[in-house]
């Protein structure tokens, strides 16, 4: 269900887990303990394969422990559909089918009460070293028939290194496919309590950051690694804007609905050459520290504090005579933010600004009272620019230039307004969902209206109206011809239904981009 396969490819290792907790169930004493831990094993793993499920829908990943610190922010953007309906309600009937049925065998069929005989005890020891022989023997052929990176692979060596995917599950949804639920929860288990409890690996930690302080503070990795070329220097003293398109894609830059997107990439440099594909918090993160967050959750503040952070981007900027600006349309809290990017924050900004401190959006209402009641209700990354430019090209004094990164919010989902609410604006006459063929003119644009506001009134995200206008079919001139909406054959082959979904889906995805696009077309023009 959840498009991971339905074995593991390492299936010895989730078996011999399965074994064990078998085990565990057959060596209690009585039936009833054995259906009260058996029913929590099962629940527990229900829970976790529907989040999951949800999970990797969202956004490619699995849950792991050093998630649990998200739970604010996976609260603020989840809603209903993101929810397998189906799949929850097969799995609680599954549920309720293997409790019933352990209940009946216990009532049905009767057993005397275990007796500790001799023969009881040398039973059991048998088991026990049968199924631990069993186990271990699972474990020791799938260890040993782990994929191994050639050392000739050199960068991709951490990525196809099945012992090293094992051990860290740094890539959380590969783990699981490769590992399975127990080979992957029990690490997880692992990992977290060495964490939490081991002296050695706090100290490896402070030892690792001292180590990155000192590569960093020499200033060298740029020299090192690519030399002196055309480009080192041409920039020195500009002005700088970096833009981090939430959810951004190649396909959503194109001439007709994002001109001024696609006039910089066709007339800018393009890199193109990508691995990874990540959430908000980790490529926000490589935007400012230029390298990979080890948490499957993001940056770990606690550990940020503890090093100087001279690498940054902002403090290196900082240290040329810049002005380090920051804007996101959120609030400041969001994955901590407050901490890291805030004024005085470890990332070394000086000017940080977030829904708190922007009261001209539209999260706050004349009498400057705080009116957002939802993630979704999205001040636009237009109205961020439009607004703040003064903000948004500041110097400090003493300072010869800005550096301003921008963390966008418009093309964030929820993308099923348009699925839910309708296609607006609601121009097709002779769609009968909407309007009778025996309508006058003058009937039908009046419905068109009636439509028009009950969406406005309905839809999760708000003010995009006047870029539904726009959007009246697929966008054909992208940027390459790789890079533009290429449909698979599994596409090709939809049904009306799923293909007006699948283009209502991008419609809404496409307006947050336009959003982008005005406001990035307002800052080149100012």
């Amino acid at each position: 269900v959840m498009g991971v396969g339905a074995f593991p490819e390492y299936w010895g290792i989730d078996l011999a887990y399965v074994l064990i907790f078998g085990l565990i169930l057959f060596v209690l004493p009585g039936t009833i303990p054995s259906i009260c831990v058996g029913g929590v094993l099962l629940a527990l793993q229900m829970i976790v394969g529907f989040i999951n499920e949800a999970l990797i829908g969202m956004s490619g990943i699995v849950f792991s422990f050093s998630m649990l610190n998200l739970a604010k922010e996976v609260g603020g953007v989840f809603t209903t559909n993101f929810v397998n309906w189906y799949f929850l309600v097969g799995m609680v009937l599954f549920f309720g089918c293997v409790l019933t049925g352990m209940i009946l065998l216990q009532v049905k069929v009767k057993t005397p009460k275990l007796n500790y005989t001799r023969n009881v005890v040398t039973l059991l020891l048998a088991t026990v070293l049968a199924v631990g022989g069993i186990s271990t023997t699972l474990f020791a052929v799938a260890f040993s028939s782990f994929n191994e990176a050639a050392k000739s692979e050199e960068g991709l060596i951490d990525y196809n290194d099945d012992a090293y995917l094992y051990r860290t599950q740094f890539i959380s949804a590969k783990a699981l496919r490769k590992f399975g639920t127990y080979g992957f929860y029990s690490v997880q288990v692992s990992n977290t309590f060495r964490n939490l409890f081991s002296s050695a690996s706090k100290k490896m930690d402070e030892q690792t950051l001292a180590k990155i302080d000192e590569y960093f503070a020499k200033g060298q990795m740029s020299a090192d690694a690519y030399g002196e070329n055309i480009y080192t220097g041409s920039l020195n003293g500009k002005n700088l804007v970096v833009i981090v398109i939430e959810s951004g894609d190649w396909y959503a830059i194109n001439q007709e609905y994002t001109p001024t997107l696609y006039s910089i990439a066709k007339q800018g440099i393009i890199f193109s050459n990508y691995y990874a594909r990540d959430k908000t918090n980790h490529s926000e993160a490589m935007s400012i520290l230029g390298s990979y967050p080890g948490s499957s959750s993001g940056v770990a503040v606690s550990q940020l504090t503890n090093s100087t952070m001279s690498f940054t981007l902002p403090n290196i900027l900082s240290d040329l005579g810049y002005t380090a600006n920051y804007f996101h349309a959120n609030e400041e809290s969001f994955y901590d933010r407050n901490i890291t990017h805030g004024d005085d924050g470890v990332y070394g900004f000086d000017n940080a600004y977030f829904l708190e401190n922007m009261f001209a959006l539209e999260c706050w209402d004349k009498d400057g009272e705080y009116v957002k009641e939802q993630f979704y209700d999205f001040d636009k990354d237009a109205k961020v620019i439009q607004e703040y430019f003064s903000e948004y090209t500041h110097k400090d004094e003493g300072t010869d230039a800005f550096y301003t990164l921008h963390m966008t919010l418009s093309s964030h989902g929820h993308y099923e307004d348009l699925v839910n609410e309708g296609d607006y604006p609601f121009a097709d006459f002779s769609d009968e969902r909407y309007y009778d063929s025996d309508w006058s003119q003058e009937k039908k644009l009046a419905e068109q209206k009636k439509l028009q506001k009950e969406f406005s009134e309905e839809v999760v995200v708000k003010g995009f109206e006047k870029y539904y206008n726009i959007i009246d079919r697929f966008a054909t001139q992208g940027i390459s011809p790789e890079k533009s909406i290429v449909f698979s054959e599994d596409a090709q082959k939809m049904d009306e239904e799923d293909a007006e979904t699948l283009y209502l889906r991008y419609k809404r995805y496409q307006a947050g981009m336009m959003d982008l696009d005005e406001g990035l077309n307002s800052l080149i023009y100012d």
